[in-house]
């Protein structure tokens, strides 16, 4: 098939968004990633989402080691949300090998900021992340609806790697 480069865009096209709510999520890819500017690596995660409405799509979120209030509260949040029955220190590295594959909930919000909106995490409306199984009572789902398969989470807690004191910053 011939290319005609006379009929090819001239502007970057604006990709759909996400609604804003509730959506499940599967996290497909978790990566340790080093900042542009000095600062700590991050956790890097690739969302699978589904919407309410039935919408789907991509979203990407990063959680930092950090000791700003609203960092640590987002990290809890998702490891409850995950059910992940941690006990004493861990790195976010640690994380990487445990969470792919596993589902949650996810608040979705838009960032006006920037050249053009984009999908991001809410973090100040509700409480960010969800066990997959709050999904009906979020969203008022009919419990006859075909929900994702639940988390596989064990309830035997295990210990991760000593944790190293942190003098991270990032956007909260």
């Amino acid at each position: 098939m011939a290319i005609n480069f006379d009929s090819l865009p001239t502007t970057k096209p604006v990709g759909s968004l996400l609604p804003v709510g509730f959506a499940k999520a599967t996290i497909t890819k978790a990566e340790m990633k080093t900042p542009k500017n000095p600062g700590k690596d991050y956790l890097a995660l690739t969302l699978d989402c589904v919407c309410a409405d039935g919408t789907t799509g991509k979203l990407w979120d990063n959680l930092f080691d950090s000791d700003k209030s609203l960092s640590q509260y987002k990290l809890m949040r998702f490891i409850t949300a995950l059910r992940l029955n941690l006990v004493g220190d861990f790195e976010l590295k640690d994380l990487c090998k445990v969470v792919t594959g596993k589902q949650l909930i996810v608040d979705i919000g838009i960032d006006e900021k920037g050249d053009r909106p984009r999908n991001t995490v809410e973090v100040f409306k509700n409480d960010i992340y969800y066990p997959i199984n709050e999904w009906a009572a979020l969203t008022g789902a009919d419990q006859a609806q075909p929900e994702i398969a639940a988390n596989d989470a064990d309830d035997v807690p295990f210990t991760m790697g000593e944790s190293q004191g942190t003098d991270a910053t990032d956007e909260y």
